[in-house]
């Protein structure tokens, strides 16, 4: 099912009262790969600042109220890594590099060249490495929380690195391809697109599509209002109802 929604614009701060719902209901481990933006354009209206907030009340969530979770946060930009806490603190996104209107670069991944523009949003790659890490883990439930604000513009084919700009629609699919690979191995996805400078229409329809292939949810926010939707997600992602 696809949620989309326009923020209003006025700051929400995140109190105790709204990380926790009707917890006594439900009980069961999970796991959870954050997927946050680091690409370029994440600088821009504090977007990178408030993800960050909102990945750092997770984790601290999880250590104070849900000791049998497991959680990880992920940077994604050109290439895609796992952050630590004290990493995430110290994060930034990724600074442009290159300013043509049009780029198609292959990187050999083996063979790379002593310069890779890192301000690229790989979706791709940051979908991959969180299904590889939750493979491992044997919570009864998994779920990948990805915050962007941008279409994909960069792919992984075999052991080459694809960056195009303006986004491809090969990018596209292979994005939602690995995507519906997440779900297949049951791993539920939400998707949160932030539009804080401009209503972006690719964009929108790039979530909404990722929550059809992985029947998962998709929603559209501000910054401000951000917070407040993850943990929601969050909570509702950790949950299984039990048998009658």
């Amino acid at each position: 099912n696809a949620l989309a929604r326009q923020g209003s614009g006025t700051p929400v701060k995140i109190t105790e009262d709204d990380l926790v719902v009707h917890d006594t209901e439900y009980a069961t481990s999970c796991a959870t790969v954050v997927l946050v933006d680091m690409s370029g354009s994440m600088t821009r209206y504090g977007k990178f600042g408030a993800a960050k907030r909102v990945a750092l009340a997770l984790q601290s969530l999880v250590r104070t109220r849900y000791q049998g979770d497991w959680l990880q946060v992920v940077g994604f930009y050109t290439y895609a890594s796992p952050l630590s806490e004290r990493e995430l603190l110290n994060a930034a996104p990724k600074q442009v590099s290159i300013f043509d209107s049009r780029v198609h670069l292959r990187i050999d991944l083996d063979h790379p060249p002593g310069f890779v523009p890192e301000h690229f949003t790989n979706i791709h790659a940051g979908l991959q490495f969180a299904r590889r890490l939750l493979r491992r883990q044997a919570a009864q439930n998994r779920q990948i929380i990805l915050i962007t604000d941008g279409e994909p513009t960069a792919h992984v084919e075999g052991r080459q690195l694809v960056l195009i700009y303006p986004p491809a629609d090969k990018t596209a699919r292979l994005t939602l391809s690995e995507a519906k690979r997440c779900a297949d191995e049951g791993i539920h996805v939400s998707s949160f697109a932030l539009i804080e400078d401009y209503f972006y229409m690719g964009l929108v329809n790039f979530v909404e599509q990722l929550a059809q292939v992985t029947r998962g949810v998709s929603a559209t926010c501000n910054a401000q209002d951000m917070g407040n939707m993850v943990v929601q997600s969050f909570v509702g992602g950790r949950r299984v109802r039990r048998r009658a």
